[in-house]
């Protein structure tokens, strides 16, 4: 289904940005990538991330590592899904394990670049999960004028090179209110019906259950 390796990439990126050394927590900004724009929010380990996927038109993900919690929002509808956040499905995200003794990471200085009028520090990053042995590395830019937030970041995904920046940042612009379920929304059983796709979670002609 289109829409839905449209929606898993998207998941898949979101859980691979994010670098956190004493950068701030508290933001909002643009985030881009390639030709694809979302609206993002970060409150420590709450983020938010808005975009529009398609005929969904625009649909919400909030992670709430803090509670465990997963959160699709559908506007149009004023529907969500709520499941439990595993931690071993996000291990490439060190904004959320920079802490775990079970990860460890690795930031190496390579130069100097101005991003979007930011003066920025250039590193190679590599985040080991020590209990598997799985790596991932990439390369950040962290803006001296905001902080050392993490403006840019650059990793290879299926042999192909994949970059993410952030713009029109707001520090100390995240609001509680940005990562809890609005009131109003009715909850849905399944993703499937979150995306309009039948009340009982699966397309016409199937039987209800887990998406493959």
């Amino acid at each position: 289904m289109k829409v839905r390796l449209m929606l898993l990439c998207w998941l898949s990126i979101l859980f691979s940005i994010g670098i956190c050394f004493a950068e701030p927590t508290n933001y909002t900004a643009m985030m881009v990538m390639d030709t694809m724009q979302s609206n993002y929010a970060r409150d420590g380990k709450k983020i938010r991330t808005e975009m529009n996927i398609g005929e969904m038109g625009k649909m919400i993900h909030i992670v709430r590592a803090d509670v465990k919690k997963n959160i699709m929002l559908n506007p149009a509808t004023k529907m969500y899904f709520e499941n439990v956040w595993e931690e071993n499905k996000m291990q490439s995200d060190p904004a959320m394990f920079e802490s775990d003794p079970n990860y460890k990471i690795d930031k190496v200085k390579v130069g100097t670049e101005t991003i979007d009028k930011h003066p920025c520090v250039k590193y190679t990053v590599t985040i080991t999960n020590k209990k598997t042995g799985e790596k991932h590395t990439g390369t950040i830019w962290e803006a001296t004028d905001l902080q050392n937030l993490v403006i840019k970041y650059e990793m290879i995904q299926d042999n192909k090179k994949m970059t993410i920046e952030w713009k029109n940042i707001k520090l100390n612009a995240a609001t509680t209110d940005m990562f809890e379920v609005p009131a109003g929304y009715k909850k849905a059983n399944s993703m499937m019906e979150l995306m309009g796709m039948g009340a009982m979670g699966g397309m016409p002609g199937r039987s209800r259950g887990k998406m493959p």
